[in-house]
């Protein structure tokens, strides 16, 4: 299954590259690229601004340029696709963990790297793709380490330095700590235990992000405190209404959101009769809450929303596994090849409305082909577990 797994991946990954090579430089790039070169006096240097607070993506590439001579930008690639292959693995283990079904999550591994905001945007010159990978990784770090935790508790201080690490490559990184910190609490802990798994947690996070704060203030006078005030100061002017908020969340998952749909409501039944496993309960609750990490952000855009990407992931893999392993594994291939699709086209045009000419039609196909399913789904939806 590992190799199947990497081996869609690579494929996927060489179609990006194919396909949508061409726009991975985005209007944020020259920023990054400049901030690079500035920490190693290269030229073409310049001042990136806030960003320099998370300096590990700038350190990385800038390092890239002066040992290789390539441009810093290659830099940001080539971190970017390692962190897309280990996401791939951690996403899989992470629904394996929870759900107890590989098959589910394989479905999902497939899902997690066909979304469309990992097409347009995971290998992009950007720090996204190591924000969402820092932010699985604490995840399925709380996940595998939770039964041990308990016994030696100096695992939260060296989960929390992880997570701290991880915040200095990309905001979005908060998933991890946020997880963790919410699985605790709904862990079978007492109250003391939790306080102090939670405090070692937190003081291993502060170490990196305070001793890296304090450099870069001294050298270029950025805090983060100057990043929030311009997230919420920029003039964006009305994007952030109701409008262009479910724009992106609906073009984060797309057509995904109907598996994730029929995963949230077999979630939801569970839970309302009390036959909900601890486990995934406690994943989708701890995972659940990033969404209150969104208005952090001053505009809504998919790629900030796919920080969540644990928690979508993991539900849309529980709905696509109502259905035939043929069936699952055709609908969802389906999706990947219209996301991409779309994704390509609208690189080049610009044609937003293109995700529903393409959807209705595979909407159609897909109550068509499910026709005579409908009992079986509802039955395996509200059936007493």
């Amino acid at each position: 299954m590992k190799k199947l797994i990497f081996f869609i991946a690579l494929i996927n990954a060489f179609l990006i590259i194919l396909f949508l090579g061409h726009q991975f430089n985005v209007p944020d790039t020259p920023c990054y690229v400049a901030g690079a070169r500035l920490i190693f006096d290269l030229s073409g240097k310049g001042d990136c601004g806030y960003r320099m607070i998370k300096p590990f993506p700038l350190i990385l590439s800038g390092l890239f340029e002066k040992i290789t001579g390539f441009d810093a930008k290659y830099g940001f690639f080539f971190q970017n696709l390692i962190f897309y292959f280990l996401s791939v693995f951690l996403i899989f283990w992470i629904i394996k963990i929870v759900f107890k079904n590989e098959w589910q999550a394989f479905l999902g591994t497939i899902a997690f790297i066909t979304a469309p905001p990992l097409l347009f945007y995971g290998l992009s010159y950007l720090t996204d793709m190591s924000g969402w990978f820092f932010g699985i990784l604490g995840v399925y770090l709380t996940l595998k380490l939770f039964s041990e935790i308990k016994k030696r508790k100096y695992l939260s201080f060296v989960l929390g330095i992880i997570m701290g690490i991880g915040f200095l490559f990309k905001e979005s990184a908060l998933m991890g700590p946020l997880f963790f910190g919410f699985y605790i609490l709904l862990g079978n802990f007492n109250i003391k235990e939790k306080f102090s798994i939670l405090f070692g947690g937190m003081i291993g996070f502060f170490i990196p992000v305070l001793i890296s704060s304090a450099i870069v203030y001294k050298y270029f006078h950025y805090t983060f405190l100057t990043w929030y005030k311009f997230n919420q100061e920029k003039p964006y002017g009305d994007y952030y209404n109701l409008v262009n908020f479910l724009k992106a969340v609906i073009s984060t998952l797309y057509l995904y959101w109907l598996f994730w749909g029929i995963g949230f409501l077999k979630i939801l039944i569970d839970f309302l009769r009390k036959k909900l496993s601890p486990d995934i309960f406690r994943f989708t609750v701890a995972s659940g809450l990033s969404i209150f990490l969104w208005p952090i952000w001053s505009y809504p855009l998919n790629r900030i929303f796919y920080l969540s990407s644990p928690f979508f992931i993991g539900i849309i893999s529980y709905g696509a596994n109502f259905f035939s392993k043929k069936k699952s594994l055709l609908f969802i291939g389906g999706i990947w090849i219209l996301n991409l699709l779309v994704s390509i086209i609208y690189s080049y045009f610009k044609i937003r409305f293109l995700w529903f000419l393409f959807g209705i039609p595979y909407l159609l196909l897909f109550v068509f082909f499910l026709k005579k399913d409908y009992p079986n789904i509802f039955k395996n939806i509200f059936k007493k577990t």
